[in-house]
């Protein structure tokens, strides 16, 4: 199924409840414009709603990048420039939208993952990555403020995240994967099967148990005492209630394959 998207930068399709986003902008190692970027998260929405995606993957078109960060051809050479301004703006919302969204994401990373290419695997909740791909921040060697550190350091730890933007240095994805940047690294051949079998996992699990466990992933990363412990409970009570819970118990009795609909 394909579903419309507002750019020719950004390819959108759904197979199986998967959604599918891919950064088109080859010739460019799939940087990303301002146009991209607003784009982003109107497709996102699409996907998650009208579509029915039940779980995202990010990849980048052309096998040679997943996105080599911002494409810097759309800022003017002057400090002052409103363009930089601007170029943040749609930045920040659209790392903010994957983020918060309330299914899956994963990121399917091969060649160059750079810069803001990595901010955006970074908003995702699954990474996977081949072995040749290339993972860093070079803002430092630019003369670029890398300030969304939180991800980065919460993924590898300070002493590496330090490390890796204080140098600029490229990481392989072997390298990532040690540092824990990555959940798996495979052959470059192996990537798009490897990403299809877990995002096919996650879309045939029960939805609303999805989501309620995605919610409890992300409360958890809040202190203790700022913690929605109420909307969780709702969240889980609502997952007992449902037609999935009675569907999953079924299905494990007669010893089958639940088919869940969300509801």
């Amino acid at each position: 199924m394909t579903v419309n998207s507002p750019t020719d930068q950004i390819l959108v399709e759904v197979t199986e409840r998967v959604g599918w986003v891919v950064l088109n902008t080859p010739e460019r190692r799939n940087a990303l414009t301002p146009e991209m970027m607003r784009a982003i998260p109107q497709v996102l929405d699409d996907l998650i709603g009208s579509a029915g995606a039940r779980v995202i993957v990010f990849r980048g078109a052309g096998g040679r990048a997943f996105c080599a960060g911002a494409d810097l051809s759309a800022v003017a050479d002057t400090p002052q420039s409103g363009d930089a301004s601007s170029l943040d703006t749609h930045y920040e919302a659209m790392l903010a939208r994957v983020r918060t969204l309330p299914v899956p994401s994963i990121a399917m990373i091969e060649g160059a993952c750079l810069g803001g290419g990595l901010a955006l695997a970074l908003a995702t909740d699954l990474r996977y990555s081949t072995r040749d791909a290339l993972v860093g921040v070079p803002a430092a060697r630019l003369g670029m403020a890398y300030v969304d550190v939180d991800p980065l350091v919460a993924a590898v730890g300070y002493p590496r995240a330090a490390e890796l933007l204080f140098t600029a240095r490229k990481w392989s994805g072997e390298q990532a994967y040690a540092a824990g940047l990555v959940n798996a690294v495979v052959a470059p051949g192996e990537l798009l099967t490897t990403v299809q079998d877990v995002a096919g996992s996650i879309a045939r699990n029960a939805p609303l148990a999805i989501v309620a466990t995605k919610r409890a992933l992300g409360e958890s990363r809040k202190c203790a005492g700022d913690r929605d412990a109420e909307a969780l409970a709702a969240l889980a009570a609502q997952c007992r209630q449902s037609e999935d819970f009675a569907e999953g118990r079924r299905a494990f009795l007669d010893k089958r394959s639940p088919q869940f609909q969300g509801r």
